[in-house]
């Protein structure tokens, strides 16, 4: 995708800002980065998110570990798949699946 126009430019940052996680059993989770301080929070694509994991995070980083851990330990599941942003797609391992250009 070429950054040569605004809106080009509007669309990969909305990408880098909303991120998505896939689980192993299909369900999808959302990283996203909404507050006007930078801070992180984690959704669900169904419904509320945990208490453990409805507070805001500084990085992105942060946010995924905690996700994580609860997806591991609370709902004995595993990730599949997470969105970086920009096309950057990481296993469970974080090893590069793809990269669109």
């Amino acid at each position: 995708m070429s950054l040569n126009n605004f809106d080009d430019f509007e669309a990969q940052r909305n990408i880098s800002k909303n991120r998505e996680v896939f689980l192993e059993d299909g369900s999808k989770m959302f990283i996203k980065q909404e507050d006007q301080f930078g801070f992180w929070e984690i959704k669900n694509s169904k419904g509320r998110v945990a208490d453990k994991l409805s507070g805001q995070y500084t990085t992105f980083d942060h946010a995924l570990n905690a996700l994580t851990l609860y997806v591991n330990n609370d709902l004995k599941k595993t990730i599949k798949e997470v969105n970086r942003g920009f096309g950057i797609v990481t296993d469970k391992n974080n090893k590069l699946i793809n990269q669109v250009v």
